[in-house]
């Protein structure tokens, strides 16, 4: 599925857009996003300084941007798990072999 990135919200989620026609209406739905199996440093506490980059290279790379997403589960929040693709790249393990996230399964 294709998305609009709306905003970046931290190093591993993302809030994104998309429309769907629904009985000739065209419904537009806001949705987050967790980037599945990866794990980015939070923006609190003693990582601050590592989730804000995090953030700001995500924000940089995607936000405002169409991207494509595979949508696996729902978390406990009720975000979609996903893997995100940006010009034919995972963004996922981008994160990760940049040094902004870590491979994590939960």
């Amino acid at each position: 599925m294709r998305i609009h990135v709306v905003r970046v919200l931290d190093g591993d989620t993302i809030e994104g857009e998309f429309f769907k026609k629904i009985l000739e209406v065209e419904v537009r739905f806001k949705v987050h996003f967790r980037f599945m199996g990866i794990d980015a440093p939070e923006k609190k506490g003693e990582t601050k300084p590592l989730g804000l980059a995090s953030m700001e290279y995500l924000k940089q790379r995607i936000e405002g941007k169409k991207v494509k997403v595979k949508v696996l589960d729902k978390d406990k929040y009720g975000r979609w798990l996903a893997y995100v693709f940006f010009e034919g790249v995972n963004i996922n393990d981008e994160l990760v072999e940049k040094g902004y996230a870590i491979y994590r399964t939960y």
